[in-house]
């Protein structure tokens, strides 16, 4: 009975630290990821804001361009942090992608396809911002 007993406590208390370990785990992600961005007062120059990775990337579509400005998780501009990026969109079934290159306090490139105004895009952004690589989509919408 004495064993039963034992048995049953050790095979509890090996079930138990593995739950427990997970559930201190998922916590402690939870709560790395609880940071707030405030959408509206991101988007400064009237684009899409677009989540890649921890950052804000306020996405304008105009004139056969796309031009993006990336901000840290306060709102301060980091675009000059950003070595280089690129786009790729899906259009008409097939993807296109966009080189993004630094730019004074942003980043550029040149669509090569037309755009609607007010035309839902689905885009894939990838970022390199201090040697680490950064991806996230979106729906952007042209002007």
């Amino acid at each position: 009975m004495i064993t039963t007993f034992v048995r049953t406590a050790a095979f509890l208390a090996v079930i138990s630290m593995p739950l427990s370990m997970a559930t201190v785990a998922f916590a402690a992600s939870d709560q790395k990821h609880e940071h707030k961005h405030d959408h509206e007062a991101v988007a400064k120059h009237g684009g899409t804001i677009a989540e890649v990775g921890s950052y804000d990337v306020e996405v304008v579509i105009a004139d056969g361009k796309i031009v993006a400005y990336v901000y840290e998780e306060h709102g301060r501009d980091i675009s000059k942090k950003v070595s280089k990026g690129d786009a790729i969109f899906v259009v008409s079934g097939a993807s296109k992608k966009v080189s993004l290159s630094v730019v004074d306090d942003r980043l550029e490139g040149t669509l090569g396809f037309a755009t609607a105004p007010g035309a839902d895009l689905d885009m894939v952004l990838r970022l390199v911002v201090s040697g680490k690589t950064h991806t996230g989509k979106a729906d952007v919408h042209p002007k």
